[in-house]
């Protein structure tokens, strides 16, 4: 199995390595949001496919990670002001394809955006996604289909 190590926006690595070349996923789509089913760190969430988020960000108690004091801790763009957030390299599975090590925003989302498109655990940012050839959305037949 071949890995590459790629830098993520938070200068931190994370090693890829997939069993193949091109997964197809089942999706939920509400509202035209893609929601894609992905395990972190053995966890089954489910993320909002977000193509404008730089990064993974996932709620704590979806992937039992506590968030305390010793968490380590970043800075991020959150619309047009930077705040302090916890972050963990955590692994992400995709279908068959693995992200090792993924650097994830731990943090809950607003109880508004439950509200409008049922229950989700976070987002699926660029930070992951990049981390493929392509990423084809396929919203006839509810499907993603990533290719290495």
């Amino acid at each position: 199995m071949t890995c590459k190590l790629l830098a993520t926006v938070l200068m931190l690595g994370s090693a890829v390595c997939a069993a193949a070349d091109k997964q197809v996923i089942y999706v939920k789509v509400v509202e035209g949001m893609v929601f894609v089913p992905v395990k972190v760190n053995g966890s089954d969430v489910l993320l909002m496919l977000d193509t404008g988020a730089t990064n993974t960000v996932v709620s704590p108690k979806a992937v039992h990670v506590p968030v305390n004091a010793a968490s380590q801790m970043a800075t991020v763009t959150e619309g047009h002001q930077q705040v302090n957030v916890a972050v963990a390299r955590l692994d992400v599975k995709l279908g068959e394809a693995r992200i090792d090590s993924a650097v994830v925003v731990l943090t809950d989302l607003s109880p508004a955006q439950a509200a409008r498109y049922g229950k989700f655990d976070g987002l699926l940012g660029q930070n992951v996604l990049s981390q493929f050839k392509s990423v084809r959305i396929d919203y006839q037949n509810k499907v993603i289909e990533l290719e290495r």
